[in-house]
Order: structure tokens, then sequence, then C-alpha cells
């Protein structure tokens, strides 16, 4: 399942709307941590939308709004796929031109490993990434419940123990080829270290750009009432997006 937020109506007569950059599917966080900064998404989205940036937000097959659920077989492998299937509709919807993956928390993570696969991704726009899988299922367990059997559950999500060994498996460290030309890494405003996702990147031949993007607390806390992003944080973004 996805939203659709076209570019901005054009001020030129006779131009429905007006895209200035590139076209971007943004690759949510998974459980919980989907559901906190879901106001954040929208928040971006729209703004985006208004600088003529269009994006497609998506839900991954088994979450949100989407069909399946998170009990299935191939979970990573089903997520991938909505991302490359996103990427497809992201382009037949905007007639081509540039792509850019934004993914929040193990969304980067998918998103680098999605575009390794894909090639032909302009820019990843990354927003606390978790470098691995291993990585993401430490904060998850720290936090959820561990069964004997090797599932996880934490916070109403469940993870089974396929889907465990599947996340373990996950390294964005170590894509297959560069997945894109344009990586910005966006730190985490309550942890002071990149992590080893910016240098493994960068031995990859592309110039890695780093930022401290402040609101990644706020929109973790559980407060849904709405986008933590400041004005001039969202146009930062949609700045560099625009040059893509």
């Amino acid at each position: 399942f996805g939203w659709w937020h076209p570019p901005a109506a054009s001020t030129t007569p006779g131009a429905a709307s007006c895209v200035r950059g590139a076209t971007v599917v943004l690759c949510p966080p998974i459980g919980y941590e989907s559901v906190f900064s879901y106001p954040t998404q929208v928040q971006i989205a729209r703004h985006l939308a208004d600088q003529g940036l269009p994006v497609l937000r998506i839900d991954y097959h088994g979450t949100g709004d989407s069909a399946g659920d998170d009990r299935q077989a191939d979970r990573v492998a089903a997520w991938l796929a909505s991302v490359e299937v996103a990427v497809a509709e992201a382009r037949r919807r905007s007639g081509g031109g540039p792509i850019a993956l934004l993914g929040i928390r193990l969304g980067a993570t998918l998103a680098v490993e999605a575009a390794s696969r894909l090639g032909g991704v302009d820019s990843l726009l990354l927003w606390a990434p978790c470098a691995t899988g291993k990585a993401f299922l430490r904060e998850m367990r720290a936090q959820g419940d561990a069964a004997a059997d090797g599932s996880l559950h934490g916070f109403g999500y469940h993870f089974s123990a396929q889907t465990v060994r599947e996340l373990e498996a996950l390294d964005a460290r170590k894509p297959a080829q560069v997945p894109a030309r344009r990586p910005l890494v966006l730190l985490r405003d309550d942890v002071g270290v990149a992590g080893p996702l910016p240098s493994a990147l960068a031995a990859l031949g592309v110039e890695i750009q780093q930022a401290q993007l402040p609101g990644y607390a706020a929109m973790m806390s559980g407060d849904p009432a709405g986008g933590v992003l400041a004005a001039a944080r969202l146009d930062h973004l949609s700045r560099w997006l625009i040059e893509s």
C-alpha cells in the first residue's frame, strides 16, 4: 500500500505540476518505530511535495495498511520487494528522472540493499540508519521479549525466528555494488557517533555526506501529536534533494 504525494501545482499557466528534483520513495522503519515516526513521515512527504518533489510513501508487505502480516515467511525479502516495486511505480508516475530513497532506521538499511540490487538510484537519504540487521535486533531485544524458539516480540510487533535470521544476514555495510551516487547520512540527535555505515560506503568510492538532524529523539518519544522537524530542517532536506 502506498500514498502518492504529487508535486505542488506550478505557477506556469497550463502546467499541472512542477517537478524540481528527484522523485522520492520514503522507506519507513519497521515495528513500533514506524508507528512513532508516522506523523513525521507525513510531514516530510508533504513538505517535499510542496517544494516540487513528488513522494511515494509505502507500507511494506505485511506492515501497516498493506496485505499480509508479520508471521508470514520471507519478511525481509518481501520488504525489499516492496521497495523495488515502489521505485518502479514512482518512476511510472513521475515520468522518469532522478530517484531518491529516503530511509529511516531499518528502512534506511533496506534502502541501501534495494538500491544496490536495483542500480540507477541517484540519491540515498538515510536518517539514523541501522548499519546491520543485527544492530537493529540488539535494540529490539533490549526493549522486547525474546522467545526460546529464536523469535522476538516487541511493542506489539512479532519477528519470527526466520525473520530474525534474515535480519541477522542484512548488512548495509556490504552492498553488492555502489547503491547510489549521492548518499547523505543524517545522524541521530541523541547519539553522538555516526556508526560504521558512512565509512563503509565511503570505502566503495562514493563521497559520503553527513549531517545531524535534530528531531530523532522527539520523533521516537511516543508522542504522535505531529511531525517534529523544524521548517529550516525540512528546507535543508528539500534543497539537497533538488540538487539531485
